[in-house]
């Protein structure tokens, strides 16, 4: 019918057919029979928005549905194929729901969002949303057993943020279609919401699940090391901090980072959402937060120290400690975290007294060394100095403790400050381009393109001269 241009024929048709798919989109045997029905409803939309327009381009207007059903009972009155009544219909479609409500109640999925419970009525997006659910039942579980390894945890992880993630795009899909005109559901933006706070709670999750492993397998190198340092072997078949080799202050810092970045997502979320639920969420991640940097802080330091930079990794121990002690004041009274921070504050405290032992040490041997350096030197004419063969002057090496006040070979002359004349260097200066090519250039023959002068005798020219020409 549509290819053949009746365009307000296909509508009629497909309108009938919309509103028989709707009524079976709640009246199924199952949810996927009602979901298919909804899917079926949407794929209609277009086509009957293609066929409206086609109809506008023509001059006309649309036809209102009473107008859509008076031809198809006048196509039928005229012996057309023949369809059954609206009133047929109807009866139909009620005697299907008074069966479909004698056989089982309808199936009502939540979605819990702080401390409240949404409804789902969407059909595609209520199957979504069970599978999210079912996930996270899953997740929790995992976390719940401690021998459960790192790698099956986070494979959960995964599997519900991808659940999540299609939900997502499920619920926008539906309140697109709501807002061209669909049936709307006034809970579907608060599932919206929701569903993007599991995934800001969830991505927290598993960044806090892999920042806590990479600080348990650290800890444990270091106590490793210190261990091994004081001549002690560890004992094995212990139990493990973390999985695999001991990670790198860096590695732990980059970890840190990423579970700062979902904290902060989520701390935006509970601001917008408001209320005391909200508040409260938003107070929890900014308090994680706090743990967190002040673990990156703890981390940095170690970095510093292990590179060679004991004084930065002093101020760093020591802004750790002080971080520390905020995020304790900022977390629940008898929290795990509360513990932790302690711990750390010690730790930092201890480390810093290390790194400062290492400070003055080292300033203590270069103080030595200058010293004996400037202790040996004297207005007297001293030695040659060379390094690499050559003669060492005082600008070449002024960290040098010599004196520079001989002349070559130890003999009385003029103190070595500086060369004369200086030595060479290289300057730089504009690169040479060498037109080889232009030699080997044959250039086109336009002497056919040149006016040529005709040549006037003597005679000729006096002539024209007489009788005025040129």
């Amino acid at each position: 019918v549509e290819g053949g241009g009746h365009w307000a024929r296909a509508l009629a048709l497909l309108g009938r057919a919309k509103h028989v798919f709707t009524a079976l989109s709640g009246l199924g045997a199952d949810a996927e029979a009602q979901a298919l029905c909804a899917q079926q409803v949407e794929d209609m939309e277009p086509v009957i928005r293609y066929c409206q327009y086609q109809l506008s381009r023509q001059g006309g207007v649309a036809p209102s549905e009473a107008q859509l059903a008076d031809l198809l009972e006048q196509e039928q009155a005229a012996g057309g194929v023949e369809r059954p009544s609206e009133a047929v219909l109807a009866s139909q479609l009620a005697q299907l729901a008074t069966v479909s409500v004698g056989r089982q109640p309808e199936e009502v999925v939540e979605l819990e969002w702080l401390g409240q419970q949404l409804p789902v009525r969407q059909e595609r997006l209520k199957a979504a949303v069970g599978q999210v659910k079912a996930l996270a039942a899953e997740v929790d579980g995992a976390m719940d057993v401690d021998s459960a390894p790192l790698e099956q945890r986070l494979a959960a992880c995964d599997r519900l943020l991808r659940a999540v993630a299609a939900a997502r795009t499920v619920a926008t899909t539906a309140g697109k279609a709501a807002a061209t005109g669909q049936e709307a559901d006034a809970q579907l933006p608060e599932v919206e919401v929701a569903l993007e706070g599991w995934a800001a709670q969830r991505s927290a999750q598993r960044a806090a699940l892999v920042a806590a492993d990479a600080e348990a397998r650290f800890a444990a190198g270091v106590e490793k090391a210190a261990l091994a340092a004081g001549g002690v072997v560890a004992k094995k078949g212990g139990k493990d901090s973390g999985s695999g080799n001991a990670p790198r202050p860096d590695d732990v810092v980059r970890a840190l980072d990423i579970w700062s970045r979902a904290l902060a997502e989520l701390a935006d979320v509970g601001a917008r959402s408001g209320g005391r639920r909200g508040e409260q969420l938003y107070n929890t991640a900014q308090a994680q937060m706090a743990c967190a940097k002040a673990s990156r802080a703890y981390h940095t330091a170690h970095a510093a120290l292990a590179g060679g930079r004991a004084l930065e990794a002093a101020a760093l121990f020591g802004r750790t400690a002080e971080r520390a002690a905020a995020a304790k004041q900022g977390a629940t009274a008898g929290s795990p975290d509360v513990a932790r921070m302690e711990q750390l504050a010690s730790y930092a405290h201890a480390l810093k007294l290390v790194a400062h032992a290492e400070v003055a040490a080292a300033r203590a041997v270069e103080r030595e060394g200058v010293e004996a350096g400037v202790g040996s030197l004297g207005l007297a004419e001293g030695p040659q100095s060379s390094q690499g063969g050559t003669t060492k002057y005082l600008l070449d090496a002024p960290d040098a403790c010599e004196s520079f006040a001989a002349g070559p070979g130890g003999v009385k002359g003029a103190p070595r400050v500086f060369r004369l004349p200086y030595a060479m260097q290289a300057l730089p200066c504009r690169p040479i381009m060498l037109d080889t090519a232009s030699d080997h250039l044959a250039y086109p023959n336009l002497e056919h393109r040149v006016r040529k002068t005709e040549k006037k005798s003597v005679l000729s020219s006096l002539t024209g001269w007489a009788w005025g020409k040129k």
